[in-house]
């Protein structure tokens, strides 16, 4: 069985088919990949709006009107790794 599946992993490796985790720097709505800056859709913030000052305090004030209880629900996101690369720490 492990000899099948490396042979696997070398088989879509020969053909460029084999899925990495890229090394992405975040900077922002974009990121940059392979030298080359790009628009980052995979992320909560591809227009940039996360800095901005106004929306930070209309969202403080919302989480403060509906109670901490309510603000947990629904607030979360995610992303996928294998899509947006991974960014260092």
């Amino acid at each position: 069985m492990k000899t099948e599946l490396t042979a696997q992993l070398l088989e879509w490796e020969q053909k460029a088919q084999k899925r990495q985790l890229r090394r992405a720097e975040a900077s922002g709505a974009t990121v940059i990949l392979n030298g080359k800056p790009m628009l980052n859709l995979a992320s909560n913030n591809y227009l940039g709006l996360a800095d901005d000052r106004r929306l930070i305090e209309a969202g403080c004030e919302a989480m403060r009107h509906i109670g901490p209880e309510r603000a947990r629900r629904g607030s979360s996101s995610a992303i996928i790794r294998s899509m947006s690369g991974r960014k260092p720490r």
